[in-house]
């Protein structure tokens, strides 16, 4: 089952916030969900109570329509009757509601949108079609960088002593609260040195454990990172060139897919087949739990592209397990084999693993009734390399001290790689498994994951890696986290 989400300010944020978050939340992922469809959903699919009744069908002539949030510019919509559910989220305050009005050619409607009261309609087209949209609230992105004034020089500061200090420990603790996130861990490291860890409420809401450093928690699509870095690795050992297509190492290669080189396939402008096209094939009965890698890579050759190669960009998982498979079969390796070999081993990661609900992975929580609740999630096997591994925050800053020390790829190779202008198109913010944001004039590296359950970013140049782990999706706090550190850090974001 397959959704989006778009995220977008209140009237008092002018600007749309995290253009590449929403690609992050509109993720396709092949896993069984609570109306036991083998559709594609968002991060994998969760068996989550039930969204609020719809509300009447709203009429368009056609795909694009019109919204505006109270008053800001109308900006355009276009519907998506293929995703399983199409999700506008808004920046509200706690207790004011926000109105967003949506027009077409046929109708116009404002809906008043509250933090505790999602909303849901169809958007019905001429054609017949019918697309499930929600419009639901997110809380105002809290702020601490400002408290600390402009940043200076890094080579000038005392950054394990700026961060000790108290307002940005009371300002994580404000922000777990407004956020109703049940855990939170967070971990900023420079070189070989940790410079704050801390953590937050609890990991188990029902046994009252504590949230820690060493608590799992889900990366969801930000296992990306850990991928691209096999990938990377791979490449500069000389396994594979990033540059040569597909049918180089791929056998059975369509003859539609060639030329198509792996660098496309790792920032989503390959135009392989998602799996919306699939949701009927025999194949995925069962949500796909049995599929091997093989077994997915037949059925997809059998559909042709989505789109031109590099005529645009679709943020999608199948490509993903497709390079698992090419390079599983290169190296005759699994992935897990492959995954410890190049990042896990060489970072002393011993508490990052694959796990969904069913296979012991950790405790996971969503709002209901404005309280958070257990939710389970599945996410198949073949499918793990997008987005169904676990870790700590513990295990993340190992991570990023090995990234300083060269022990998984070359800072150099890592930086040419991801920000090679080919593979990074201007104004698209994604390169090779990464989400590049800039913060003054420091790039740095990562992925989020979840709709802010995970985040994760290096900073090369700086050697400066932070992350944030939570056990509540769709709060954005992850991100906003994240964030909020490397504006501390760095500066705020090029305008």
């Amino acid at each position: 089952m397959h959704r989006r989400t778009q995220r977008l300010p209140n009237p008092r944020q002018a600007t749309i916030r995290r253009a590449i978050e929403r690609a992050s939340f509109a993720v396709l992922v092949l896993a069984a969900t609570a109306c036991g469809s083998g559709k594609e959903a968002t991060e994998p699919a969760e068996k989550t109570a039930a969204g609020p009744p719809p509300e009447a069908d709203f009429p368009a002539a056609d795909r694009e329509i019109q919204f505006q949030i109270a008053d800001d510019p109308e900006r355009t919509w276009t519907v998506a009757p293929e995703l399983a559910l199409d999700t506008l989220r808004v920046e509200c305050d706690d207790d004011t509601p926000t109105s967003v009005r949506f027009t077409s050619t046929l109708a116009e409607r404002t809906f008043e949108v509250r933090t505790t009261e999602p909303i849901e309609f169809f958007v019905a087209l001429d054609d017949g079609a019918r697309a499930h949209t929600r419009i639901e609230c997110v809380p105002v992105r809290i702020r601490f960088a400002g408290d600390y004034g402009e940043p200076g020089p890094l080579e000038e500061r005392d950054l394990a002593a700026e961060l000790a200090a108290g307002p940005f420990d009371a300002h994580l603790r404000e922000m777990v609260e407004k956020r109703k996130i049940p855990g939170l861990a967070v971990v900023v490291t420079q070189g070989a040195e940790t410079l704050f860890v801390g953590s937050y409420g609890v990991e188990n809401i029902k046994s009252g454990a504590a949230m820690t450093p060493d608590s799992s928690a889900r990366l969801a699509s930000a296992t990306k990172v850990l991928t691209g870095l096999v990938f990377l690795a791979a490449a500069e050992d000389g396994v594979i060139d990033l540059d040569e297509p597909l049918e180089a190492y791929l056998d059975g290669t369509p003859d539609a897919w060639k030329g198509i080189p792996l660098w496309r396939v790792l920032n989503h402008t390959s135009g392989l087949p998602t799996m919306a096209k699939l949701e009927d094939h025999p194949a995925f009965a069962d949500g796909g739990t049995d599929l091997s890698h093989r077994d997915l890579f037949e059925v997809l050759r059998e559909f042709p592209l989505d789109f031109e190669p590099g005529s645009r960009m679709r943020y999608q998982q199948t490509g993903y397990s497709l390079l698992a498979l090419l390079l599983m079969e290169q190296t005759g390796k699994g992935w897990d084999e492959l995954l410890d070999e190049h990042v896990l081993r060489p970072a002393g990661m011993t508490q990052t693993r694959y796990g969904d609900s069913a296979s012991g992975g950790p405790v996971n929580y969503e709002l209901l009734d404005g309280a958070p609740a257990p939710t389970d999630y599945q996410y198949p096997r073949v499918m793990s390399m997008a987005g169904g591994y676990n870790t700590t925050a513990a295990d993340l800053a190992r991570l990023f001290h090995a990234l300083h020390e060269g022990k998984i790829v070359g800072l150099d190779f890592l930086e040419r790689q991801v920000l090679d202008p080919e593979r990074l198109p201007e104004g698209q913010g994604y390169s090779l498994a990464t989400i590049v944001k800039r913060f003054g004039t420091t790039p740095t590296l990562g992925h989020s994951g979840g709709g802010g359950l995970a985040d994760l970013r290096f900073a090369p140049g700086e050697r400066i890696g932070f992350a944030a782990v939570t056990n509540r999706g769709s709060s954005d706090l992850a991100y906003d986290v994240t964030d909020e550190v490397a504006e501390f850090l760095f500066g705020p974001p090029p305008s």
